[in-house]
């Protein structure tokens, strides 16, 4: 809403917000420090099977460290790679993944990635820890890297 008064050569704009639309998201950048980001993966209507194996063939292709799987939703999974990784390095990965198209496309716009950790109106939280796929890669892992996502994705709801 826009209000403009006669008396003062200004515009006011008035917002409202509406508390229970509020989500929450965490996003690639929360852990590491400013141009670096750790890679988050949205896997929408895939088998559990396709999503290990997309991720197993990431670690391979590209010597990435282990990966830490949560389901969302049924058939529906995030995958996160707790290492600080340049941003042209995090949409390479992204676009080489069989991850969701509108999730890459929003990573490409925004530079970062962002998936919802909380309930949204309609679509509850129901984020569960799947597993943890291991892999020496030749990059370094965050340190407690397991221990700060967990506490993250089971706190923030």
């Amino acid at each position: 809403m826009r209000i403009k008064l006669p008396f003062i050569n200004k515009i006011f704009v008035i917002g409202f917000i509406d508390l229970n639309r509020i989500v929450i998201g965490l996003d690639s950048s929360s852990f590491c420090e400013e141009g670096e980001q750790i890679i988050v993966l949205d896997y929408d209507r895939l088998p559990l099977e396709e999503v290990r194996e997309d991720v197993k063939r990431l670690q391979r292709d590209f010597g990435l460290p282990t990966f830490y799987i949560f389901s969302s939703s049924p058939g529906n999974y995030h995958a996160y790679c707790m290492t600080c990784l340049k941003f042209h390095e995090v949409m390479v990965i992204a676009f080489a993944s069989k991850s969701d198209r509108k999730h890459k496309n929003c990573l490409l716009y925004n530079k970062i990635s962002t998936v919802r950790i909380t309930r949204k109106k309609g679509k509850p939280s129901k984020i569960k820890f799947v597993e943890k796929i291991p892999h020496k890669g030749q990059f370094r892992e965050i340190p407690n890297a397991e221990e700060i996502l967990m506490y993250v994705l089971k706190n923030e709801r």
